[in-house]
């Protein structure tokens, strides 16, 4: 029974993992920044939405390389937690990465 539905879950599983990543940035911005979170943003990243959705994005694309949406037969809360945490360190790595070679002077 699971099979014939197993597409349509993964599905409700990513859209749903999109948005509370969404969320949860939004959140984390307005209790970093305040209330004027988004004109901060905007010094910054001239087009907010589309970074929302791209952050987004990502998120869902490190937790499906991680192999979090396939289904198991067993599931463990010990294992959803370190391939939890394996996502954030891989996000976290690719992230800083793009942020040196954007910002950091090259030695050229």
């Amino acid at each position: 029974m699971f099979r014939r539905y197993a597409a349509g879950f993964r599905a409700i599983l990513m859209l749903a993992d999109a948005v509370l990543a969404a969320v949860l940035l939004v959140g984390l911005s307005l209790w970093r920044f305040g209330p004027d979170w988004a004109n901060t943003w905007r010094e910054f990243i001239p087009d907010t939405g589309t970074m929302l959705a791209f952050y987004a994005a990502t998120w869902v694309a490190v937790l499906t390389l991680n192999g979090l949406y396939r289904p198991r037969a067993r599931w463990s809360l010990r294992s959803e937690e370190w391939n939890l945490i394996d996502a954030i360190a891989t996000s976290a790595r690719r992230r800083a990465r793009s942020c040196a070679s954007r910002w950091m002077p090259s030695n050229a």
